[in-house]
């Protein structure tokens, strides 16, 4: 198999062979790549790479070779990934990792131009019984409740940095948005020339505000965020606040900010949303019950999206759009977890 060691997935129109006469049009190939690229989500492509390399070093440790892309093949490969320690964690993978491995596996097959069915009775017997026996529910990440929230947004002081944190917390918390899309959006409408770089902005509607972002695939929604029963709980106060004391017009909304209070021009990263749900919540006291590394791993970026769809009592469907879910499946899991006690049946059978 040629150019087993790449460490990108093989472009699928440049490694096509261009007959003489369409030579002249290898520019153009290029740019087809790169849309073929877009196709996909950089985390998506980087978790393909993954799943190629793990495939070549089972082919490495197993004497395969790399291109018998068997189904027979397939089958070893996923026994020996759940039999076999992560090198990286020294802990058994999960199933879920072990599946997408095989998803990352059979996208590269195919790129080269192998059939590799996932339905094949081999493969799907094999990874039904590796969940039988080895499955475990996820943990998940607790929803904040509106009492948590208001805790915390209580706890801040009124600082820039504080008035930047009540902002996140409280517009995260009503918009639902993924930390990506949260950390991404800018103060206004981009020129049309860079929308290519713009992954959502804010339109302000009178005392509401309307959030355009473009979440996973590409597709973009809006998502409304109306005012708060007061002004300290309102998320659309919060973000006037913020941008008037930061005094931020277009660019980021939400900035990286100095040990001295000089506020970055860049996005702010990521990670810091899941710091400052962590740090936050264990300050403000929120479940003090518990010992604070327990307290620690109850939260994480997600339980901020997690709120709506665990604590607002709407339509489902309108949950579903408020948070991108392409499939109402993933939006009743939120739900589940809400109802999970709402009826007690100890007490509706008399005991």
């Amino acid at each position: 198999m040629a150019d087993d060691q790449r460490s990108l997935l093989v472009p699928m129109v440049r490694r096509q062979e261009v007959s003489a006469d369409l030579s002249h049009l290898s520019g153009l190939a290029a740019r087809a790549d790169a849309y073929l690229a877009a196709a996909q989500a950089p985390a998506t492509m980087a978790a393909y790479h993954d799943d190629w390399l793990a495939w070549l070093d089972f082919c490495r440790r197993r004497g395969c070779p790399p291109d018998h892309l068997t189904v027979e093949a397939v089958a070893l490969f996923l026994t020996d990934l759940i039999d076999n320690p992560s090198p990286k964690t020294g802990r058994r993978r999960a199933v879920s990792t072990v599946r997408r491995r095989l998803y990352g596996l059979i996208a590269q097959a195919q790129q080269l131009g192998y059939v590799l069915d996932s339905r094949h009775p081999l493969i799907t017997q094999i990874l039904d019984g590796i969940e039988a026996v080895h499955y475990m529910p996820p943990r998940r990440k607790d929803a904040l409740s509106p009492e948590d929230i208001r805790a915390m947004v209580g706890h801040l002081p009124l600082d820039r940095r504080g008035l930047r944190n009540r902002a996140i917390l409280l517009l995260g918390y009503v918009s639902a948005l993924r930390r990506s899309e949260l950390v991404s959006l800018d103060a206004e409408r981009p020129d049309d020339r860079s929308v290519t770089d713009c992954t959502g902005w804010i339109e302000w509607h009178g005392e509401q505000l309307l959030i355009i972002t473009r979440g996973k695939r590409g597709r973009w929604r809006e998502v409304p965020v109306g005012p708060g029963s007061t002004d300290w709980t309102c998320p659309v106060t919060a973000i006037r606040r913020w941008l008037e004391e930061a005094r931020i017009v277009s660019g980021p909304v939400f900035r990286p900010i100095a040990p001295d209070g000089t506020i970055g021009a860049g996005h702010l990263a990521a990670k810091q949303i899941l710091y400052l749900v962590q740090q936050t919540a264990l300050a403000a006291g929120v479940r003090s019950d518990l010992p604070e590394a327990d307290r620690r791993r109850l939260w994480g970026a997600h339980s901020l999206r997690a709120g709506v769809p665990t604590y607002a009592d709407i339509d489902e469907r309108r949950v579903q759009r408020h948070l991108g879910h392409a499939s109402v499946t993933t939006t009743r899991i939120y739900q589940r977890e809400r109802d999970r006690f709402a009826l007690n049946i100890t007490a509706a059978v008399g005991l």
